[in-house]
């Protein structure tokens, strides 16, 4: 392990220049939220994590790629948005850059999130425009939170407008699951992503206040009114804010209950976290 970052949730796993190699080579991950790893790799292998492998990392699968890493020197886990295969510099303390990708591998925001999928594919000019200009205000906002020589590795939004739809797509058809299918042992979902899944709805109804009333009127309203409303069908009215001490907005936001969305208010007619 070459570094790890914390803070900017990246991970970067390096060869270094040796023998007839000049430049090292890099592995790079980005959103990076859970890990099982050791601190040296040789003859490292990547490839995707399989659900059993996945269930060990007790995080939502729908948040991020898995990927396994084997080599002759043991294995490892990396639950991450973005992993890059790079070839960098001859300096082994140079940072990344000026790397060359050479492979990279992301689940995209679709993932498990078809109904936002087959919109986004149909948007109109002047609504893909506006979602742009939202998405570039984001861009510059997370930027902002990274340190100076990590702002032009990040070239899109880790919350773009299509990544907040999809992930309120994703909520309502765990919460519409039954019991019967439910896949609580592959697929985890602790109580605190739903206060995260609660402030990511919280951020796309900002998001919606600075687009056109045609994005409004056509597809894109359409899709929040329907995903609002099945959510409404999946939970119950919680007027005495049972789930609060554990689901609760973030504390840059109000917390009084009647400023805040109507989704803070109600909770799964089933569990759905384990």
């Amino acid at each position: 392990m070459w570094r790890y970052g914390v803070g900017y949730s990246q991970l970067l796993l390096r060869s270094i220049p040796e023998g007839t190699d000049t430049t090292c080579l890099d592995v790079h991950f980005e959103g990076v939220a859970a890990v099982q790893l050791g601190t040296r790799y040789t003859a490292l292998r990547l490839r995707l994590a399989n659900r059993d492998e996945r269930a060990t990392l007790k995080t939502p699968l729908g948040q991020a790629v898995a990927v396994a890493i084997d080599s002759e020197t043991g294995s490892g886990l990396v639950l991450c948005r973005t992993v890059s295969v790079l070839r960098g510099g001859t300096d082994a303390l140079d940072g990344i850059e000026r790397s060359k990708t050479l492979w990279s591998h992301s689940p995209g925001p679709f993932w498990n999130a078809p109904l936002t999928e087959a919109v986004w594919s149909e948007l109109s000019a002047p609504v893909r425009a506006a979602i742009a200009r939202c998405d570039a205000e984001r861009l510059q906002r997370e930027r902002s939170r990274l340190a100076p020589r990590l702002r032009p590795t990040v070239t899109a939004p880790v919350y773009s407008m299509a990544a907040r739809f999809a992930s309120w797509e994703r909520l309502v058809r765990r919460l519409e699951r039954d019991e019967e299918t439910s896949d609580q042992a592959h697929d985890p979902y602790p109580i605190s992503a739903f206060s995260n899944d609660l402030d990511s709805r919280d951020s796309l109804a900002e998001a919606m206040a600075t687009l056109p009333p045609v994005a409004h009127d056509g597809a894109l309203g359409h899709l929040l009114t329907s995903l609002d409303n099945r959510y409404t069908a999946a939970t119950a009215p919680d007027p005495q804010g049972s789930l609060r001490p554990w689901v609760r907005p973030t504390a840059k936001r109000t917390e009084s209950e009647s400023n805040l969305g109507a989704w803070w208010k109600r909770k799964p007619v089933r569990d759905p976290w384990i």
